[in-house]
């Protein structure tokens, strides 16, 4: 008996991949052509199922992206009394904490798609006074800001869905001062590929393998994805950036759907289990960068 349930459940197994697969296949022929607004609608979607403040995992996340940025900013001797801007913002998961380093002396300007993540930014920023939160395109929010305005720019979890990401950077370069700093997420291409490899769409692998960007779920939502080579030859020959540091996120946990998720959730641990986590994620984050959920990139624009 025990023989012929696992013989009936391996043939499941074939079925439902295989109906995946065609399913793939239809779906990529009915979203052949790319669609920015339905890629756009599925983005702000996206910020009103999924919070990246209240979400369990999210706070962990949050600080481990912090202890780098903050780190950054102490050994790069970065003045807080500059004008600061995270694009693609959230729910204001950074662009807070910015706020806070800044005190009185700064000021941070944060933008997001989606008004519903606005809104919740808002909200948890209470009473800050040195933050303002813009609902609107990124593109063209940045057409509207002149040269060299902004002593650092953050971009944290939004190159990896954000359609021609090569000319926001461009113009995030251009509205940046020479000296500023950048600091922004990348999803790794191994990352992706785990992601398809768990979930069985196999159609997508030699597009992960082959190209940096597609739909490779399916739905018309539009993904980017890099090496840290690649990521390096970008911020140096393409930007004009002087790398200081790279590091993964995330490199032995994370959210649910995640492959990582399979070794752990921080959600899941005790406080001190977490602080533990967070050593062992930054110390291997620093040797296996393109292991993490993101690969975080800081530099500095050269004068």
């Amino acid at each position: 008996m025990q023989q012929v349930a696992i013989t009936l459940t391996t043939f499941t197994v074939k079925v439902l991949r295989y109906a995946l697969t065609q399913l793939m296949k239809l779906d990529a022929y009915l979203h052949k052509n790319f669609n920015i607004e339905v890629h756009n609608k599925k983005v702000i979607g996206s910020t009103q199922k999924y919070d990246m403040v209240a979400a369990a995992d999210e706070s962990y996340y949050a600080e481990q992206y912090w202890n780098r940025i903050k780190a950054f900013l102490k050994t790069e001797a970065i003045d807080s009394k500059g004008y600061f801007l995270d694009l693609g913002c959230g729910q204001g998961r950074m662009s807070i904490p910015l706020a806070k380093w800044c005190a009185s002396s700064g000021h941070v300007s944060a933008i997001d798609l989606s008004s519903h993540a606005i809104d919740q930014a808002r909200k948890y920023a209470g009473s800050l006074n040195n933050i303002d939160f813009k609902a609107i395109d990124l593109f063209e929010y940045l057409q509207t800001i002149p040269d060299h305005t902004f002593d650092g720019i953050i971009m944290l979890e939004v190159i990896f869905f954000l359609p021609n990401y090569e000319k926001a950077l461009a113009e995030a370069m251009r509205v940046l001062k020479p000296g500023g700093f950048f600091i922004g997420s990348f999803r790794p291409q191994y990352f992706n590929l785990l992601c398809c490899l768990q979930r069985g769409l196999w159609t997508s692998i030699d597009t992960i393998l082959k190209e940096r960007s597609g739909d490779i779920v399916g739905g018309g939502l539009r993904f980017n994805w890099h090496t840290v080579p690649e990521l390096k030859i970008m911020m140096e020959k393409d930007l004009n950036l002087s790398v200081k540091h790279i590091s993964g996120i995330g490199v032995c946990s994370g959210i649910p759907s995640d492959p990582h998720a399979q070794i752990i959730r921080p959600a899941l641990l005790t406080q001190k289990e977490q602080q533990d986590l967070m050593k062992a994620e930054q110390q291997m984050g620093e040797l296996l960068p393109e292991a993490g959920r993101y690969i975080l990139i800081a530099a500095r624009k050269e004068s």
